[in-house]
């Protein structure tokens, strides 16, 4: 099972499958705050790009996976720790995953 918070709003849904959305339950989620750890794959893609913006601003320390030719710069305003490789690279996302809530 896999859990990912909503752009929208501070709502967690679930999912499970093999590579397919199967359901999507909302559940009720605790706000994000400073102590809050959020690992983002994809964070300078457009989707995710608005995703840490709203999880910063939530007060969210937030951890970004990009790629080393990905442009990190359009989010250089925001306090981000960058992991830069590969989401194939399991010590990359080991490093990146550790001590993360979300």
């Amino acid at each position: 099972m896999t859990a990912c918070v909503h752009v929208d709003t501070p709502e967690l849904f679930n999912w499970s499958g093999q590579g397919h959305l199967l359901s999507c339950n909302m559940i009720p989620a605790a706000p994000i705050g400073s102590e809050d750890i959020v690992l983002v794959t994809g964070a300078t893609g457009f989707t995710g790009s608005t995703l840490v913006r709203k999880l910063v601003a939530a007060g969210a320390r937030v951890r970004g996976i990009a790629r080393p030719s990905s442009n990190i710069e359009p989010l250089s305003d925001l306090a981000i720790d960058w992991y830069r490789g590969d989401v194939f690279d399991p010590l990359l996302v080991n490093r990146a995953a550790a001590d993360v809530t979300y």
